[in-house]
């Protein structure tokens, strides 16, 4: 996801007649309806029953749930905590939609995002990283936290927090040290991620030395 965007994990099957399923889509055309009917209020008994879901036993009701919370934006703020933690979920399609819905419902996911980038587990940190990649520069409070998990024992969290600080561009100066350092990580693709979230930070750089790694002792 270079561009900051999930990664496509494939089309899941779906069972047809999960009632659960009718209910969550039900429920994402009433918020939407009573939004309009009510002013721009929320139903907040729709988005309970979505919220509720994301603990339902089956990983397919859970990521529906997710995805339809993500299409509400902000709208769906009171699931932020929820979705926080569905980011540990053992089914890569569940954690993917919740990074997914976090990013959508915005601004108000990233003290949670950030939370989540030294959590213990390594999937939690990954997700939170790109959630925050997503989001662009509205998340640029995050910057520090990001430029420290490029020294996370995981490569694929080094690699989604260069890709995110990149998504910042020029509001992630502070991290160009961190990005340099990762010029010479063990894995390429980190590598490849921090210089071009280099060319994105500093766009500048290459007319000043041709390539970085050079001066980097």
């Amino acid at each position: 996801f270079h561009d900051g965007h999930i990664p496509a994990k494939g089309a899941r099957m779906r069972l047809p007649g999960q009632h659960v399923l009718v209910s969550i889509a039900a429920a994402l055309l009433a918020v939407g309806e009573g939004a309009a009917a009510q002013s721009g209020g929320e139903n907040r008994g729709d988005i309970l029953l979505l919220i509720r879901a994301l603990s339902d036993s089956d990983a397919v009701v859970r990521e529906s749930a997710a995805e339809a919370l993500g299409e509400l934006g902000p709208g769906a703020e009171q699931a932020i905590l929820p979705l926080i933690r569905l980011l540990s979920d053992g089914d890569p399609f569940v954690n993917g939609k919740a990074a997914g819905a976090l990013s959508r419902i915005g601004q108000r996911s990233v003290p949670g995002l950030i939370r989540a980038l030294v959590d213990g587990e390594t999937n939690v940190r990954w997700c939170a990283a790109i959630a925050l990649g997503k989001m662009g520069t509205s998340a640029r409070e995050a910057v520090p936290v990001l430029a420290g998990a490029l020294r996370d024992t995981d490569d694929n969290v080094r690699w989604s927090a260069a890709v995110a600080l990149g998504e910042m561009g020029t509001l992630a100066g502070e991290a160009i040290p961190a990005l340099i350092r990762c010029l010479h990580d063990r894995d390429e693709d980190v590598r490849r991620g921090a210089d071009m979230a280099l060319d994105a930070v500093d766009p500048g750089r290459r007319s000043r030395t041709p390539d970085w790694r050079l001066a980097v002792a």
